[in-house]
């Protein structure tokens, strides 16, 4: 049996019921325990199961749901106000930034709409932001993607690949996340996700806004690895925000 179908088999088991033994799963499905061992190991690693003496059981992390932008901006105000003014502060003159779609996004740019009168360049894939900042003479603004969300104001790529933002120089790229674990960064938008992997990949300085409420939590969708962030902006540094800091990760 493959890897992947004996991994899925094993989630679906876990699905009926809380805990099973590695004696049980070898037997249901015909495989050495050692074989087993390694295939619980990575659905750990994924934040799939927790593995315990003897056996796996589900995983206790909460997973998280998709949100609309209205429900977003209710949630956690003060934290993302808190975690907006940490990050206004990394905006220079002359920047060319990427603010992805998002509520805590929303409170950066609140701030460069109100405080910040030099020359900056902004791409962004949020409708909210580009009505908040298309009268800004001071900013030229680029709209990243061509499709249009509602559920959650962004705008996605359909029917074409992303390669000219290869061709961009951005210096600092805000992305968002619905949910963190010490590994990685996740979302529910699987339709969002590829303009985060992209611009964490081409910015010379990824940025992760995020607040507390959403630690140790997971989404159906893995953005990147907490590692690939350059800068993590929080309003409180709890044990994963402290372990990431001990990794060379800048935390604010």
């Amino acid at each position: 049996m493959l890897k992947d179908i004996r991994m899925k088999k094993i989630v679906e088991m876990l699905e009926k019921k809380e805990m099973i033994t590695t004696k049980e799963i070898a037997k249901n499905l015909d495989t050495p325990e050692v074989t087993i061992r390694r295939d619980l190991k990575r659905l750990e690693n994924m934040g799939k199961v927790s593995r315990i003496h003897g056996g796996v059981t589900r995983n206790q992390k909460s997973t998280v749901s998709e949100l609309t932008m209205d429900e977003k901006r209710v949630k956690n105000k003060e934290a993302k106000k808190t975690i907006a003014n940490k990050a206004f502060e990394l905006i220079e003159q002359d920047d060319v930034i990427f603010l992805d779609s998002g509520s805590t996004t929303l409170e950066i740019t609140t701030l460069i709409e109100k405080n910040f009168e030099n020359n900056l360049t902004v791409f962004t894939n949020s409708i909210d932001i580009i009505n908040k900042l298309s009268k800004k003479e001071n900013i030229d603004l680029f709209i990243v993607g061509n499709h249009y969300r509602k559920k959650t104001g962004a705008f996605i790529f359909s029917g074409y690949d992303m390669e000219f933002l290869d061709k961009i120089s951005i210096s600092k790229a805000f992305i968002g996340a619905n949910a963190y674990d010490e590994e990685f960064a996740y979302t529910p938008a699987g339709e969002e996700v590829k303009i985060k992997k992209k611009m964490i990949e081409v910015a010379n300085v990824p940025v992760l806004v995020v607040d507390s409420s959403k630690a140790d939590s997971i989404s159906i969708w893995k953005i990147s690895k907490m590692e690939d962030f350059k800068v993590i902006v929080s309003e409180s540094k709890n044990n994963i925000m402290k372990s990431l800091s001990k990794k060379g990760v800048e935390v604010k």
